[in-house]
């Protein structure tokens, strides 16, 4: 919704404060209620015009995986250049109870991005946000697929964490 508040998805989008005062409250029930909205064509369903495969489920394990407050603090920030930071997120946020991890992955020859470093700077060191890259590379024909190499980075670039498998990252 915030990003919707600068896109403008063809309607009228509420005040970036008012959304913000209503994420610092909201219970699960209500993240429910409005992700259901959000995504049915009564409520415009252009979110998922944009946001393909979003489900009601994945609103809800966010919610309950970071906690009111924490996605408070992620909302906080973003609402100052919403556009801005949609560019640079992270490809993928998975959770799994209370742990939550955003990966960025890097093909060969993909270099990390201005706007992603600006993610990195803004959100994961402040929040103390579990971040990754992920280095992916390609397979040769009948070649094992092997476990992908995760990298934890510093805001410098520095590698923090190396895991040779997913789990232990």
């Amino acid at each position: 919704s915030l990003y919707a508040s600068v896109a403008n998805f063809g309607h009228d989008s509420p005040d970036p404060r008012w959304l913000l005062e209503n994420v610092k409250q909201a219970t699960r029930k209500q993240v429910s209620r409005n992700a259901q909205y959000l995504l049915s064509r009564e409520g415009g369903g252009a979110i998922t015009d944009y946001f393909p495969g979003l489900e009601l489920w994945m609103f809800l394990g966010l919610f309950d995986s970071l906690g009111r407050e924490k996605l408070y603090q992620i909302a906080s920030i973003f609402a100052e250049d919403p556009y801005a930071y949609r560019k640079g997120w992270p490809d993928v946020t998975m959770w799994n109870g209370k742990a939550v991890r955003f990966l960025e992955a890097k093909a060969p020859g993909d270099a990390t991005r201005k706007s992603q470093w600006i993610i990195i700077r803004r959100f994961v060191k402040p929040l103390s946000l579990d971040f990754a890259l992920v280095d992916v590379q390609p397979l040769s024909v009948g070649e094992p697929y092997p476990a992908p190499e995760v990298i934890h980075v510093g805001l410098q670039g520095q590698v923090l964490e190396r895991a040779d498998e997913i789990g232990r990252a």
